[in-house]
């Protein structure tokens, strides 16, 4: 309302640039004001850091989880359900592989920060040396030809 200053959140985070981006938000804003606390990575303590404020009634409002940690901070009730917040335009900005890892139950519990593709690399001569022709494009044939290779 008029008069009580910008609102403010408080937001919790580890990855870099977080910080410099929060302070260009915070200058191109007048409204609304984000407090950034940078914590430890989630398993370097960060995670019992968000576990206990959450336990001690003074969790962030906004903060840092990876997807597979998602789901427990679902279950203790240290998040809440954004389904309301989050219109079909909203995620449609997002890979939908993405935000099927932020949907549970039916419900969107926060939105992707980021989605890292993975790869992996062989070696040709470790491939030939087992007789392997082909690089694996199943997991059971992956697992498969790395048995293969430590057999040779």
């Amino acid at each position: 309302s008029a008069g009580k200053g910008p609102t403010t959140l408080t937001f919790w985070g580890w990855a870099k640039g977080t910080k410099e981006t929060v302070d260009a938000f915070n200058a191109s804003q007048k409204d609304i004001r984000v407090d950034f606390q940078e914590i430890p990575s989630g398993n370097a303590g960060g995670y019992a850091k968000i576990s206990n404020a959450v336990k001690a009634g003074n969790a962030p409002d906004v903060f840092n989880v990876e997807y597979p940690q998602l789901p427990d901070f679902v279950s203790r009730g240290a998040v809440q359900d954004i389904s309301e917040q989050v219109s079909d335009d909203l995620k449609g900005k997002y890979l939908p592989q993405a935000m099927r890892m932020t949907t549970l139950g039916g419900s969107t519990w926060a939105l992707p920060l980021d989605v890292a593709p993975q790869t992996f690399y062989y070696r040709k001569d470790v491939f030939e040396k087992a007789k392997i022709t082909t690089p694996p494009k199943t997991w059971d044939e992956f697992r498969a030809d790395a048995e293969k290779i430590k057999k040779a």
